[in-house]
């Protein structure tokens, strides 16, 4: 039978007269022209990407005798927008449901006691879900990408997963109950909406602060939303790994002087954050803090700090001598205190149009100003020696790179999707130039430049030099 194009299914019970007990891993996976399907009594198990894809199928009903529903059963199924899981089933696996765009509300029967990793991802139109009491783990990205304004999470939940609420632009508010004893992170990254985020009294290893998560015993601001208040009553020490996340609509923060470590991807793609404050307390600040925070104009460490400084909105590790922040309006100093443009100290700046790289340096890390897209111009200057992988990719307004004689490493994808590149000009010669260590595709996806050397010009090298 040719089921991609049949509109409408009936499973039959018995055949070659033995019971229909399943539906096999992918029977009608790709089943583009599906509309309906009946399953009957005798089918218990329902297997993976069974009807994955089956992207016109709009119904289906799935009986009393089905106990388990397996792993991206119904992923892709674009056209669905209801179904009813009815109590006898005890297990849905993960991504069962995901990407089923048009899924509006759904009831997790009170049989299921685990919500599995992305069941309901990316159901945009998911607005309606009702947990039941018998469920106690609610596993990473069971409801990435829904439409809910809010979801009533039992008593009876202990665990809530890496990302299990993330990108759920609409969910305006969140209660954590007094059961859960642990949570991942990113639980509520790109929460746009979010602004009230509440753990019930007598939850001991969680409480809530100012709209902030907080792990009590560790003293760590877990999580975070755009109307978020640091307490400054000692209660926090560190702002967690993707604590504020792609916090789009975080315009303002305050870190209180009781803090003293600012930990990876902390404040990553807060865009609309204005500016950095730095506590003289602060003595670790991880990798990619504030990548992406592309409306940052001001940059301060406030006196006193042993570990950082800051000169002309840059944030400095002071020992080491690396721009770790920079921003739109950063002034880089020529007075010896910045020798290495750190890893993604610019990242995503999308505003900086210009920046001087004074002599005094002599590294620009890995994605230095990856997707700085407004930049036009760079020279770096001879005391350079190398240049970090993914330093420029993206900056696709930047027509010419002045290199100095001293470069002797371009990383991968240095200067890749560059497409307006026009010009570069080496100063060193030919053989100068072709001495070079250049990685993979470093110039790939630029516009058709030309090469200037000392002693004349080389015509773009293709495919990253190969």
């Amino acid at each position: 039978m040719e089921t991609d194009t049949e509109t409408q299914i009936v499973i039959p019970a018995v055949y070659n007269n033995l019971p229909v007990k399943s539906i096999g891993n992918g029977a009608f996976s790709g089943c583009r022209s599906l509309r309906g399907v009946i399953i009957p009594n005798s089918v218990t198990g329902i297997g993976r990407r069974a009807f994955s894809d089956c992207s016109s199928l709009t119904s289906i009903s799935i009986p009393n005798s089905v106990t388990s529903i397996d792993s991206q059963a119904f992923s892709g199924c674009y056209s669905l927008t209801s179904i009813s899981i009815p109590n006898s089933v005890t297990s849905i696996g993960s991504f069962a449901f995901s990407n089923c765009k048009l899924l509006t509300d759904i009831t997790i029967p009170n049989s299921v006691t685990n919500i599995e990793s992305g069941v309901f991802y990316c159901c945009h139109s998911l607005t309606g879900v009702v947990i039941p009491d018998s469920v106690t783990s609610i596993d990473s990205q069971a409801f990435s990408n829904c439409s809910f304004t809010g979801i009533t999470i039992p008593d009876s939940v202990t665990h809530i997963g890496d990302s299990a609420f993330s990108a759920c632009s609409s969910l305006t508010d969140i209660t954590i109950p007094s059961s859960v004893t642990n949570i991942g992170s990113r639980v509520f990254q790109n929460c746009s909406s979010l602004t009230s985020i509440d753990v019930e009294s007598g939850n001991t290893i969680y409480h809530s602060a100012g709209n902030c998560l907080i792990k009590t015993a560790d003293k760590a601001l877990i999580a975070g939303c755009k109307s978020s208040v640091i307490p400054t009553d000692g209660s926090v020490t560190s702002i967690g790994y993707d604590a504020f996340n792609d916090c789009t609509e975080l315009t303002s923060i305050t870190i209180p002087d009781s803090v003293t470590e600012i930990g990876e991807r902390a404040f990553i793609d807060c865009s609309s954050l204005t500016e950095l404050v730095i506590p003289s307390s602060v003595a670790r600040i991880g990798r990619f803090a504030f990548s992406g925070c592309s409306g940052l104009t001001g940059i301060t460490v406030e006196n006193g700090n042993a570990i950082y400084h800051s000169v002309g909105n840059c944030l400095i590790e002071t020992a080491s001598k690396i721009l770790i922040v920079g921003c739109k309006t950063s002034a880089i100093p020529a007075d010896g205190s910045v020798t290495s443009i750190g890893e993604s100290a610019f990242s995503g700046c999308r505003e900086l149009t210009e920046v001087t790289i004074p002599n005094c340096v002599t590294s620009i890390a890995n994605s230095a100003f990856s997707g700085c897209t407004a930049l036009t111009e760079i020279t770096i200057p001879d005391n350079v020696t190398n240049i970090g992988e993914y330093a420029f990719y993206g900056c696709r307004s930047l027509k010419t790179v002045t290199i100095g004689s001293g470069v002797r490493n371009i990383g991968d994808y240095a200067f890749n999707s560059c497409s307006s590149l026009s010009d570069i000009t080496f100063q060193g010669t030919k053989e100068n130039w072709n001495a070079i260590d250049k990685g993979l595709f470093w110039n790939f996806f630029t516009g058709d430049y030309k090469i200037h050397c000392e002693d004349g010009d080389i015509k773009k090298e293709n495919l990253g030099g190969f």
